[in-house]
């Protein structure tokens, strides 16, 4: 499932449907796919730990990411620039062209928004209800204390 469309590309830069290519759908999707890796990799196994899961027997599952369509927009624009960027320049020298400057600009953009997007917490639905509650909302969750005897 991707995050964005063509049209929020267009929102960002009106010229991305000038490069020659008439739908980049297939960039979208491999846009949600890298997010989907990066956000198990940098959220989920600490979150799932704070939430009381052990990240190795519960999956992470995209589907749960109820706001996902507005807390990863921008994310998923920025990976799908990258990788329309990353296509257009892989025939291209090693010196950075117009869209290797382009490539690296949108890898730096996607960085610093994946970085606040995991700072705020992502609406994720742990218990599967369909719904977040303030307990699923909150960052911090209170540690368990053990007493030694």
């Amino acid at each position: 499932m991707a995050y964005s469309t063509d049209a929020d590309l267009q929102a960002i830069r009106s010229s991305i449907m000038d490069l020659g290519v008439t739908d980049w759908s297939d960039f979208h999707d491999l846009a949600a796919t890298a997010i989907d890796d990066d956000i198990e990799v940098k959220w989920y196994r600490k979150a799932s730990n704070a939430a009381g899961y052990d990240w190795r027997y519960t999956a992470f599952n995209s589907a749960l990411m109820l706001n996902s369509a507005t807390q990863l927009l921008n994310l998923s624009c920025y990976k799908t620039f990258f990788l329309i960027y990353r296509y257009l320049a892989q025939d291209t020298t090693f010196e950075l062209d117009a869209y290797g400057q382009q490539r690296a600009y949108w890898a730096g953009q996607y960085d610093e928004e994946l970085v606040r997007v995991i700072e705020k917490g992502i609406d994720y639905d742990w218990d599967s209800s369909g719904s977040i509650d303030d307990y699923e909302k909150a960052n911090e969750r209170p540690a368990r204390r053990i007493k030694r005897v």
